[in-house]
Parts: C-alpha cells; sequence; structure tokens
C-alpha cells in the first residue's frame, strides 16, 4: 500500500508481492481487511512488548509516562517504523469500524503501560489524582493521533515536536516535566530496533 500509494490494493497485488495464489490468501482470510487485522494485531503485539521494556527502564512513574509517549511518537520518528506502520494506518478507522472490539482490545493492551505509569506517579505524588484509565486513554489518542498526522503526511517530527509532546501530557497530569529525566530515551534512538521496521503498527 505505502509503495503503490493506494488505500485499498487489489488482493492479485497482495499475493503477487507475497508470492502466493488467490486461493491460498482465501485459505487464511475470507477478506483483505481480515488480512489488515491480523497485521495489525502482530503489529499491535510487537508494539506493546516495546513499550513495556521501555517504560520499564525508567524508575518514576513521570519518567515511565515519558518513555510511553516516546514510544509511541518513535513510530513516526524512525523512517523504517513509519513506513512500516503507514500501509496498515491508511485503513485504520475502516478497521476500526469493521472489528471494533478486536481493535479496542488491542488498544487496551497499549494503555496497560500507561495506566500503570499514571498509578504509579500519583503514588509517588508527582502527578495530580484523576482517574488513570480515563487520562491514559486521553492521552493515548492524541499521541497516537499525533503519530498517525505525521507518518500519514510523510513528516518525521523533530525532537523538540516529540518533547512539546511529552512536556504538554506531563502537564496536563500536573506533573514537573524535568523530574522525568530519569530513564529518559530519544525516539530516534530505537533506529533498526524499532518494531515497526517489519510490521505495521498504527495507534487506531
Amino acid at each position: 500500500m505505502d509503495q503503490q500509494q493506494t488505500t485499498n490494493p487489489k488482493v492479485s497485488d497482495i499475493v503477487r508481492e507475497a508470492g502466493l495464489s488467490n486461493q491460498a490468501f482465501y485459505k487464511h482470510f475470507r477478506s483483505k481487511s481480515e488480512l489488515f487485522l491480523a497485521i495489525l494485531d502482530e503489529g499491535q503485539r510487537e508494539l506493546v512488548t516495546y513499550l513495556q521494556h521501555q517504560t520499564a527502564k525508567a524508575e518514576t512513574g513521570v519518567g515511565k509516562v515519558r518513555n510511553w509517549v516516546v514510544g509511541i511518537m518513535s513510530q513516526a520518528a524512525v523512517p523504517g517504523a513509519a513506513s512500516a506502520t503507514r500501509g496498515v494506518m491508511m485503513n485504520s478507522h475502516e478497521l476500526q469500524s469493521e472489528y471494533p472490539e478486536e481493535c479496542n482490545r488491542l488498544n487496551q493492551l497499549l494503555v496497560e503501560p500507561l495506566v500503570a505509569a499514571i498509578r504509579l506517579a500519583e503514588e509517588e505524588g508527582a502527578a495530580t489524582p484523576t482517574d488513570p484509565v480515563k487520562a491514559a486513554m486521553t492521552i493515548f489518542r492524541l499521541a497516537g493521533s499525533t503519530t498517525e498526522t505525521y507518518v500519514l503526511s510523510r513528516q518525521v517530527p523533530s525532537e523538540e515536536d516529540i518533547e512539546f509532546l511529552v512536556n504538554f501530557i506531563l502537564s496536563g497530569l500536573g506533573a514537573e516535566p524535568g523530574s522525568a529525566a530519569s530513564g529518559r530515551h530519544s525516539a530516534s534512538a530505537r533506529g533498526a530496533r524499532a518494531p515497526g521496521t517489519k510490521r505495521a503498527r498504527p495507534a487506531v
């Protein structure tokens, strides 16, 4: 999809690129949407593992929130991740409409590390008490839509752009941005380790 600049590739194009036949395709998938959902599922789970790893690097709740946001934004900051993400991201809204339960389940997995990070920040007295789940979903939607905008417009966010988003989110939690220094990491530092370099993993 990314190569052909289309949101609706033909099954024949897909199987030709994969070196398969139409019969082999329909043996495993009932439709293109089902294929895209399978790709999304694999990619989201890989991203969840990455986010868990990055949040574990930080010692504080605020630091974990920072690393989670930077991890989401790295889908746009790392060229290989953005390229792999773009194809399915083009169809993410259709997938959300066609498979709402599956997409919501995947999104819940993505925000679990963030919910835990917000709760820890509150326990440490570094963030204003709030509903951690609602706060996490709000941050998820903001960071996800920002990432999507960069990826689909083929623009790469600068470190300053990402830092602004992180600080904006931390301010919304009532946290001091400077208190997140421990465990801080850079989105561009992911490089070849980015899970998005192999599969599409949009936040939908």
